[in-house]
């Protein structure tokens, strides 16, 4: 693996090329096999927001084939991601301090907090990042040059190359888990998140283990919204008008909520009785408000 840093950086010259488009497998002789794919998208239900400020994880998965390891294996990962809200009245960042990005050893600090994390899994007790796992066999086998920049305002960009004699490659897999990054919002919005132009190096790209660089298939541009706990309604605010809703949808083939998981009160996976009476506790017996 040595010496392959520096052909990597001047590689990504071409990645700047015009006649690079996206998605290029089978298109692409560059990505071979099964096309490689990454996927951007928010972690399970932390788009629910319960009228406070919330993290709301962002997970960047990769699914890699390789028919040929000494070709196809992964070395090298350029991700600029640029990012909007509809609220921009609101807070919307990436905070430093859950976009943790360590030294050396950052498998034994802070790893709850590092964009390297495993995520826990409603299947399985952790969904695993592979790169922690890599640190936490004491092997070296992490890969050394991790850069991330959270600092130009509504862009991000992570760069990790496998740059150490004792870098293991990526692994071959569906959807492994590449990096989470992790917004501090405290507002309802919907934010949109595009792969885009950062200069002056380039735009999104993977490296192949010869030093060949191509575009993988992706999922941008991909956009969520964030949705209040327990307004059914969708006026951004709980009411009676929220329990009138739960009763029509559930005893009177009134309209479903949109999306079902806000009228999931109580978070216990269903929205049943339980759901209007935590409602109800919360606007008239002084519980406190749907939040999971």
């Amino acid at each position: 693996m040595r010496g392959l840093f520096p052909v990597f950086i001047a590689s990504l010259t071409l990645a700047v090329a015009p006649g690079l488009s996206q998605g290029q497998c089978p298109e692409d002789s560059n990505d071979q096999g099964v096309c490689d794919t990454m996927y951007v998208e928010v972690y399970e239900n932390d788009w629910l927001f319960a009228g406070e400020a919330k993290q709301v994880r962002v997970p960047i998965r990769v699914t890699n084939d390789i028919p040929d390891p000494t070709i196809d294996s992964i070395v090298g990962f350029v991700i600029p991601l640029c990012f909007t809200t509809s609220n921009p009245s609101a807070q919307c960042f990436l905070d430093p301090m859950y976009n943790a990005l360590l030294g050396f050893d950052f498998c034994g600090h802070l790893h709850g907090e590092s964009i390297f994390r495993h995520l826990p899994s409603m299947d399985d007790p952790q969904e695993h990042n592979w790169m922690m796992d890599l640190c936490y066999r004491y092997m070296m086998q992490e890969w050394d040059t991790r850069v991330l920049d959270i600092s130009q305002g509504n862009n991000a960009w992570l760069s990790l190359v496998a740059t150490g004699t004792q870098d293991q490659m990526f692994p071959g897999g569906s959807r492994v888990l590449l990096a989470t990054l992790t917004f501090t919002v405290d507002d309802t919005m919907t934010i949109c998140l595009d792969s885009c132009f950062w200069p002056p190096t380039g735009q999104l790209a993977f490296c192949r283990h010869d030093s060949r660089l191509y575009v993988p298939r992706h999922n941008l541009p991909y956009c969520f919204s964030m949705a209040y706990l327990g307004d059914c309604t969708g006026d951004r605010v709980i009411d009676i008008g929220d329990v009138v809703f739960l009763i029509n949808y559930l005893f009177r083939n009134g309209a479903t909520p949109d999306p079902i998981e806000v009228g999931d009160t109580n978070c216990d996976g269903v929205v049943d009785i339980g759901d209007v009476v935590r409602l109800i506790g919360y606007l008239y017996r002084g519980q406190p408000p749907p939040s999971c």
